[in-house]
């Protein structure tokens, strides 16, 4: 086992501390299902303070799951996109997202309802069928 306050690498520990921060999970959904606007975020996403969602956004250009774009004749038009590297936490969060169904308590969730969430996921997550299952 791998514990991180002891020096040792731990790819593992570093990717769940990626989405440690309580907004990623959203945002990146979001961003999936084409939102780009730091409003559409906001909207998207009630209990969001204006503070938090920005620094969330920083983090994730930080560590280049996003890219800005800024346009110079609209200053505080700021446009916000999936890097490839971003684009690459989609089997990730399908994965995530199979588990939960699987081995948490979902048991209000008939199996048609179940179907319908993966297929809803596949399609916003642009999942295609020789990168999962």
């Amino acid at each position: 086992m791998y514990v991180k306050d002891r020096g040792e690498i731990c790819p593992i520990y570093d990717t769940f501390n990626l989405f440690n921060r309580k907004w990623v999970i959203a945002i990146t959904m979001d961003l999936f299902n084409g939102c780009t606007h730091f409003y559409d975020f906001k909207n998207n996403n009630p209990g969001l303070s204006n503070h938090i969602l920005s620094k969330t956004l920083q983090f994730m250009e930080l560590n280049g799951i996003i890219y800005k774009k800024v346009y110079e004749d609209r200053r505080e038009s700021s446009e916000y996109y999936l890097t490839e590297k971003g684009k690459k936490l989609n089997t990730i969060m399908y994965d995530m997202l199979l588990y939960s169904l699987d081995e948490l308590n979902f048991s209000s969730l008939n199996d048609e309802k179940k179907k319908e969430l993966k297929n809803n996921y596949k399609k916003s997550l642009n999942i295609k069928e020789d990168e999962c299952c």
